[in-house]
């Protein structure tokens, strides 16, 4: 039998997708639905996720990941309805401060879209995609985090592992640093000094 290596890559800057959230989708309307309507609409998506609230309970916003194209960016001024519903608003995601995570894994880090690892369940500690989780509100059953084992869902802000992930960007310049760097002092060529006078043996 053979082993499965479980891994994920990350991205250069030129690669990264674009993202938007899109508001006022229903939420018994399934991802794969809302992709194949969005394609059909002329829109390169890759994905399509249904974005959950802290207890992991579906919202009526949804994340779709395209390309940095022209044609993607129309996105945002074009699409009116989803799926033959009308009502609905395309933003940009709003930027909670935390590094990003993977909606597949759910560990920081890196995007589901290069993750190769077993899916992970943001309600539970069951390796399945959140999507088939029966855990709700309804159930009574309390949230775990396959990331730190407490009682809440893994995408949560106070999670102690989000709170030490530190991302250490390489090849940038500090500009605080590089202000402060001291200039050499220019040469005042309008007083210049006198001239020594050797005498020569």
């Amino acid at each position: 039998m053979e082993n499965k290596v479980q891994f994920h890559t990350y991205v250069l800057d030129e690669e990264r997708k674009l993202k938007v959230v899109i508001r006022g989708v229903p939420k018994d309307i399934e991802t794969d639905d809302i992709k194949s309507d969005l394609v059909n609409k002329g829109f390169p998506v890759f994905a399509v996720y249904r974005i959950t609230g802290r207890d992991g309970s579906s919202t009526g916003l949804v994340l779709a990941v395209l390309p940095k194209t022209d044609e993607a960016r129309a996105i945002s001024r074009n699409l009116s309805k989803v799926c033959g519903l009308s009502g609905i608003r395309v933003e940009a995601p709003h930027k909670r401060g935390m590094p990003g995570q993977c909606h597949r894994c759910q560990r920081y880090g890196h995007a589901s879209a290069n993750c190769h690892v077993q899916s992970r369940c943001v309600k539970c500690f069951v390796l399945h995609w959140t999507s088939e989780c029966s855990r709700s509100k309804d159930s009574g059953d309390k949230p775990a985090c396959v990331n730190c084992g407490q009682e809440h869902t893994a995408n949560c802000e106070g999670c102690p592992k989000a709170s030490k992930v530190v991302f250490k960007p390489t090849n940038r310049i500090d500009k605080k640093q590089f202000n402060n760097k001291k200039a050499t002092p220019a040469r005042d060529t309008s007083n210049p000094p006198p001239l020594r006078h050797e005498k020569i043996p």
